[in-house]
């Protein structure tokens, strides 16, 4: 386990897992619900608080490009340790962190609406029974659609979420097919804007790449 004094603070050590010590005493790490850990540090009388992340961050993970914002890859703000954040640029950030900035609201559908209006013959079942077997069985179609596509392997949790998602909230109403292929498109596109135009490729496969690749668990 990696151990580092914290600049300016010559008694208090981190951890690369999150851990503060002070003079090799361990330190209270405050994660209260909503809100990032914090550290608070405490130098002659005066008090210094700091986010958990960010001093990870700054004593661990490597950033050639001085990008100002962090991101946590699994988005859980109180996952401190150093395999779960990265540097990022502000285009990057925006997009993993402030998701209900982009597009429009949620769409809910009347169920019964839904089963009135509903093309799709497998889900249909699914909003006439909550049978969640209908559901996978619709699935199937979009995974025999997609996967000859090289990028499927990459964007297929993704795409899955999204999908159930969706079915959840009545709102696939045509053929999940094309909705998944819409929702592709726009995810081919968003990866190429992620990609800042002036960072190394040796750097981006240490950081941007792995935060796109999700492990996708039947």
């Amino acid at each position: 386990m990696d151990t580092v004094a914290i600049p300016g603070f010559p008694d208090y050590t981190i951890t690369s897992t999150g851990k503060i010590f002070k003079n090799n005493k361990p330190k209270k790490v405050s994660c209260k619900k909503g809100r990032s850990a914090k550290v608070i540090i405490r130098v002659q009388k005066k008090m210094y608080t700091f986010g958990l992340a960010t001093l990870i961050a700054e004593a661990f993970i490597p950033h050639p490009r001085h990008h100002t914002h962090i991101i946590f890859k699994d988005r859980n703000h109180h996952h401190c340790t150093k395999d779960n954040i990265a540097w990022v640029d502000a285009e990057t950030y925006f997009y993993y962190c402030c998701p209900g900035k982009r597009g429009r609201p949620r769409l809910i559908i009347d169920r019964q609406e839904a089963i009135t209006t509903c093309t799709s013959e497998e889900l249909k079942r699914y909003y006439l029974t909550l049978d969640p077997y209908w559901i996978g069985e619709a699935w199937k179609n979009v995974e025999a659609r997609m996967s000859p596509y090289s990028f499927w392997h990459d964007l297929r949790s993704d795409c899955y979420l999204y999908y159930i998602d969706r079915v959840k909230r009545f709102s696939i109403l045509s053929d999940p097919n094309k909705v998944i292929w819409f929702y592709v498109k726009r995810a081919l596109i968003q990866l190429k804007k992620e990609i800042s135009p002036d960072l190394l490729y040796r750097k981006l496969r240490e950081t941007d790449e792995s935060l796109r690749k999700i492990i996708f668990k039947d």
